[in-house]
Order: C-alpha cells, then sequence, then structure tokens
C-alpha cells in the first residue's frame, strides 16, 4: 500500500459490552458501592460522565469515590475493606498476587489502555524525540508503578540505558513530583493531568510529549476487587461495569467541549476552556483523529470537534412521503435530524438502536418541524418479514424522486438522498484530505458497504457480510467484525 491511506469502516462495526440492559431504579433501592481511584484525573473521564450523568443510580448503584493518591494506596483500602472496587494499575494487583495471599484482588474491567500521563519538560523543545532525554534526569513516579514501567519501556525502545544514558528520579512520592519539579528537581517530569497544563500555564513547565502515544497500547488502569467481593456480589459488579461502559461510550461519542462540561464539577479549581484543552489532548492521544463518515455517506464529521464536514441532507418533499409512509405502515422510525436522532416511537426497538449508536434517542416532533430542520438519514425498524414485503412494495408504488433505500440490516431499511453513498464520501474526504482511490481500504459487512468496497483500491467484507457484499469484495476475512475481524485487515495489509 501507498504511504497514504485511507481506511474506511462500516457503520455497523459498532463495540457492544454484551452485558445487557439495566433497569430503573429509585434512591431507596440503590445499593451502596465504595470506590478508591488512585488519582482524579482527567484521563478518566468516562467515570465522571458515569457519576455525573447519573449512570450509576441507572443501574442501582450509588458509587461514593475517594482518592487514594498512589496505587500502593488504593491497593491498601481494598486489603483493609476500606474500599469495595479499586481503580488503579495493573501492577498492583500482580504484586499481592506475587505474596501468595489466598484472597487475592482480580481485576474485573479496564478503563484505559494508554498511558495518561506526559512528558513536561523546563522549556520549549517543538522537535523532543526521546534521544534529547540523554545525559537528562526525569522524575518518574514511584519505582514498579505503571507510569514509571511504561517510562521505563519508552527509554529501552529508543535505545537508551537507565543509570548509564539518563536518569530515572524514582523516589518522589506520586502527589508531590510537579512540587519537586518546580523546585528544581529534575531536567524533566512526567504528569497526569491535569498538573501537567497547571505546570504549563505556570509558565514552568512545557508539555513535549505523550507517553500514551509513544508507548502504545497497555492494560494501563483497571478496576479491581477482591474475590471474595466478586462472589458475593456479581450482579453489583455487572452493573458497575455497565455504567463504565455508558460512560465510555458516551464520551466517545461526544465532543471535548461537552465532555468537559459534565465532567467540570468534578474539577471546580479548573476553568473550563483549560479543561476543554486536557480533554482535547486526552482525545488525541487516546481515539484516532481525523474524518468519520456517518449516515450511511450523507455526513462527515470531524473526530476532534465533531465539526460538519460535508453533509447531504434529504429534500424536503422526498422526506416528508418517506415520513408519512412509515406512519401508514406503523413502523418504529429512527430519524436523523441536526445530528439527533428522533423515534415516532420510544420503544424497545429504537432503544435497542440508541444503544448501537450511543445516542440518546428523543421524541418526534411534527413532521414540519423536522423538516425545517432537515433531515440527513431515515431507518425503518421492523420485523424482517416485514421489512422484506415493505422494500418489495416501495420499489412498485414509492414515489420518491430523488432517494435511495436499502436494507443495511435485515431488519433495517434505510433511507438516504440518492447523491448519498459511502463510496462518495470517500471522494470527498480525498478531496480535503489529499488521497486517491488507490491509496483507500474499505472495509464493510452490509449492502449499504458496497459502494465504498467496489470504490477502494481494497474493498473487504467481513465473513459474516450477506453473499451478495462478499461477490464485490476483494479479500474476505477469516473473522467476522464480533471476532476482531478488522484487525485480521489491518494485520495482513497495513502493519
Amino acid at each position: 500500500m501507498k504511504k497514504k491511506l485511507c481506511l474506511a469502516l462500516s457503520g455497523a462495526l459498532c463495540l457492544s459490552a454484551g452485558v445487557g440492559c439495566g433497569t430503573e431504579t429509585t434512591e431507596e433501592t440503590l445499593t451502596p458501592v465504595r470506590l478508591n481511584e488512585v488519582v482524579h484525573s482527567v484521563f478518566y473521564a468516562p467515570q465522571y460522565v458515569a457519576q455525573e450523568l447519573g449512570f450509576f443510580e441507572e443501574e442501582g448503584l450509588d458509587v461514593s469515590v475517594t482518592v487514594g493518591n498512589g496505587a500502593d494506596k488504593s491497593m491498601t483500602a481494598l486489603l483493609s475493606d476500606s474500599a469495595d472496587i479499586a481503580l488503579l494499575g495493573t501492577e498492583a494487583g500482580l504484586y499481592v498476587y506475587a505474596e501468595g495471599k489466598a484472597d487475592y484482588p482480580k481485576t474485573f474491567a479496564q478503563l484505559t489502555q494508554r498511558a495518561g500521563n506526559f512528558l513536561v519538560s523546563r522549556e520549549e523543545e517543538p522537535d523532543f524525540q526521546w534521544s534529547d532525554l540523554e545525559g537528562k534526569s526525569v522524575i518518574g513516579g514511584r519505582l514498579g508503578g505503571m507510569p514509571e514501567m511504561v517510562l521505563e519501556y519508552i527509554i529501552k525502545e529508543n535505545g537508551m540505558t537507565i543509570g548509564k544514558d539518563m536518569e530515572i528520579i524514582n523516589n518522589i512520592d506520586f502527589t508531590s513530583t510537579a512540587g519537586a519539579f518546580l523546585g528544581e528537581v529534575g531536567d524533566y517530569t512526567v504528569e497526569f493531568e491535569p498538573a501537567a497544563t497547571t505546570l504549563e500555564q505556570s509558565g514552568k513547565g512545557h508539555i513535549v510529549a505523550s507517553l500514551g502515544e509513544a508507548s502504545g497500547y497497555v492494560p494501563y488502569t483497571v478496576y479491581m476487587a477482591q474475590d471474595a467481593f466478586l462472589q458475593a456480589h456479581p450482579d453489583v459488579v455487572e452493573a458497575f461495569t455497565r455504567a463504565i461502559y455508558k460512560g465510555q461510550q458516551w464520551v466517545e461519542s461526544h465532543s471535548a467541549a461537552e465532555i468537559a462540561k459534565v465532567i467540570q464539577p468534578q474539577f471546580a479549581e479548573t476553568d473550563l476552556d483549560t479543561l476543554t484543552t486536557i480533554v482535547e489532548r486526552y482525545q488525541k492521544q487516546l481515539g484516532i483523529q481525523g474524518p468519520v463518515i456517518t449516515y450511511n455517506g450523507a455526513m462527515i464529521l470531524d473526530s476532534a470537534d465533531r465539526r460538519v464536514l460535508y453533509r447531504q441532507e434529504l429534500k424536503a418533499d422526498d422526506a416528508r412521503l418517506i415520513l408519512e409512509a412509515g406512519l401508514n405502515y406503523d413502523t418504529t422510525m429512527c430519524i436523523w435530524s441536526d445530528n439527533k436522532l428522533y423515534g415516532n416511537k420510544l420503544n424497545d426497538r429504537i432503544q435497542e438502536y440508541s444503544q448501537a449508536t450511543k445516542v440518546t434517542p428523543l421524541l418526534m416532533p411534527s413532521i414540519d418541524e423536522l423538516l425545517a430542520q432537515g433531515i440527513t438519514k431515515i431507518l425503518w425498524y421492523d420485523d424482517v418479514s416485514q421489512i422484506q414485503q415493505i422494500e418489495k412494495e416501495l420499489r412498485k408504488t414509492a414515489h420518491f424522486h430523488n432517494v435511495t433505500f436499502c436494507t443495511s440490516k435485515p431488519f433495517y431499511l434505510e433511507f438516504f438522498s440518492s447523491k448519498v453513498s459511502k463510496a462518495a464520501a470517500i471522494d470527498c474526504i480525498g478531496k480535503l484530505y489529499d488521497f486517491t482511490p488507490a491509496e483507500t481500504i474499505a472495509i464493510g459487512d452490509g449492502f449499504n458497504d458496497l459502494s465504498m468496497i467496489r470504490y477502494a483500491a481494497l474493498g473487504v467484507a467481513m465473513a459474516n457480510a450477506p453473499d451478495g457484499v462478499k461477490e464485490s469484495a476483494d479479500y474476505i476475512t477469516a473473522r467476522t467484525n464480533n471476532e476482531d475481524g478488522v484487525a485480521e485487515v489491518l494485520e495482513k495489509f497495513v502493519l
């Protein structure tokens, strides 16, 4: 493949927790859960979103949070029964296990998969390279802790020997590293947010590198509990995991500004603009940056700030006919308007669709109100047999003039402008970011992916794609999209 590469993924390739749905509850029935977090950092935004938006309460939990300020202290809280659950680095559990304890803590969920700290220098270094640490000293955190071990890994990967080529200062308490740096200890320091940005704003430090970007994926911060607690309260553990997953989904689908606004009560000492900047920094570190094709190609969003780069809406007359027909068929309609999800019925079907899209549905207003906002896409959700019958009838009787409709799943019938296709969207991105069809890979699993599979230099169909999609593909994965089929493509053609 060429140096520049556009990787187009079907919108159908969504991650799922696979743990079911929570149940509504009242304050009187909430189960108390004591959570000790290793440090209070913006890095743990999904947890704070779950707290602030009531996801724990939705799952029947009353979660109280204390801060350990160090993995050793958080583990002590867990072992001494001062906490039911601890959020800390994976290494802490391994150390306890190595001691031979019968009731050792176990990991049951993971919150982060990259290091969440940053390298701060005394001077601006716009062209910083890790080799620049040669002959220097770095405040690295507690010996044997995840921040320090990840730093060691990065140093070794960049060909340096600790103690010979550079020095790691690892005898300073976790909460005192920034203060020590201000006190002229070390040439660099490794800090979480908001401490890193605070140093930068003071003019005494400059963020020059992300340890998360440099180290790659690691099982960084996880939730642990004693085995006895896991065995006695499996329903509580499952509910807690669901709430955290809801927080992760929400963070993934919202902008930095929206995330910062929700979690600001957790960081009252940090102004909203600064908090937004910090969240943006983490998003760039942890997520795939670049344009995102959505609504079958009807809209292209910038993943960093949710800015609309391209939009192609249904014509008003056509949208009205589709909505009126949907009401006549009494089918469940999922309507995308102004980047919001509306439903003519807030039933189980639209709730299921909502979970897949990570967007909370709103009750549909009048047709005129929707048309005034503009409608990007309409999806009908019904029994497979009903969808098949409706599609057959519409092929013969529909009076849509500028509409394309197809089944993305056997129970989904989707309507969008005839000018819309995922291929057209990829072509639009190519013009925006200067790449050609010869530099693209498209991966899909449904009939709505056919245009981009045919367009790309390498069109890939998932193992679970319909035969009609597989016939148009250059490559068919051995694994489904629920079995890391995308990873298979990346390993074979990209890495």
